[in-house]
């Protein structure tokens, strides 16, 4: 199969990973902050906006964090519902279609694709599936998002260094929740490393290792 093409809705920048951050509401009330935290301490290229599991996204809520992740020029993507991600002015749509049927991700991605039509981003995760991955990158997304992946660590790092290889759709390595699990995944290719909230609300110095793990230049202070 021919690679696919780079859409250049997704900003990239030569020679390091960047940051895909997800940032899950907490019941606390606390991720406005938490969120600020993290954007004021680390390089960020996107956030996804998403409610807890099981949960559907409080709209307020969305509201307010569109608008902080935006006043930081970054781009914010809510997650699954491409109609709020519209009518909020969101920048587009992250789609979790690790539990779709594989026959399914055409819809999904055409559907969000119709709503918020070619100027947004459209992306989605597809778990450990090479065959959606290949489906959703032809289809035109802005970016393919690769695991989590059962099992070893291993085997995400091998669909990612084939990802890499043979497309170029930029690809989002779906599992680091730690800064040695980022080095991995940014090692073996990708272009984008999700990161819990939680990693990103720490201590600086934390960060700091992070960015250097992706590969960021350094600071100018």
């Amino acid at each position: 199969m021919a690679s696919c093409e780079r859409n250049s809705i997704v900003p990239e920048i030569a020679h390091r990973c960047q940051i895909l951050l997800l940032a899950e509401t907490l019941a606390d009330g606390s991720t406005p902050e938490q969120l600020r935290l993290a954007l004021a301490a680390a390089r960020v290229a996107c956030v996804v906006v998403a409610p807890p599991h099981g949960s559907t996204l409080d709209r307020a809520e969305a509201k307010l964090l569109i608008e902080l992740i935006q006043h930081h020029g970054v781009a914010a993507l809510v997650c699954d519902d491409a109609a709020m991600a519209k009518a909020l002015g969101a920048d587009g749509v992250h789609l979790s279609l690790a539990r779709t049927g594989e026959e399914d991700v055409p819809l999904a991605y055409q559907s969000a694709r119709g709503l918020l039509g070619p100027g947004r981003i459209v992306g989605g995760a597809v778990g450990g599936s090479r065959h959606a991955a290949m489906v959703l990158g032809e289809l035109g997304a802005d970016y393919v998002a690769l695991g989590p992946v059962p099992g070893s660590g291993e085997r995400l790092i091998a669909m990612v260094e084939w990802w890499s290889e043979v497309f170029e759709v930029p690809a989002v390595a779906m599992a680091a929740p730690s800064v040695a699990q980022a080095r991995e995944l940014a090692g073996a290719g990708a272009d984008f490393v999700a990161v819990p909230l939680a990693l990103l609300a720490q201590d600086r110095a934390s960060v700091r290792e992070l960015e250097q793990a992706l590969g960021a230049p350094e600071r100018v202070s």
